[in-house]
């Protein structure tokens, strides 16, 4: 095996780790991988039921359920701040 044959192997090798590494960061920054690789003790109490991106990945707003109980949040760079509670009563007749 030659160097230049050696070099090609391990350039390819850094490439590929890269790349991995690369889709792993942008997994979990976008919150694309949800409760994967999380153990959880009994039944979750908490749901995120709707999860809205409003910028270019700074501030998003959820819906996340407790007990029953909806409410809206808003989530950015500055701190995360409930905006209100939601009646999922009064929303199921417009639900299609």
């Amino acid at each position: 095996m030659s160097i230049i044959e050696l070099l090609r192997s391990l350039g390819a090798l850094a490439i590929t780790l890269g790349l991995l590494l690369g889709l792993a960061w942008a997994l979990k920054r976008y919150g694309l991988l949800g409760n994967f690789g999380q153990k959880t003790a009994g039944p979750s109490r908490l749901k995120i039921i709707e999860n809205l991106w409003l910028d270019a990945g700074k501030t998003r707003m959820l819906i996340v359920s407790c007990d029953g109980v909806e409410k809206l949040i808003l989530i950015g760079p500055n701190g995360a701040n409930e905006l209100g509670q939601i009646n999922s009563s009064a929303l199921q007749g417009t639900k299609k």
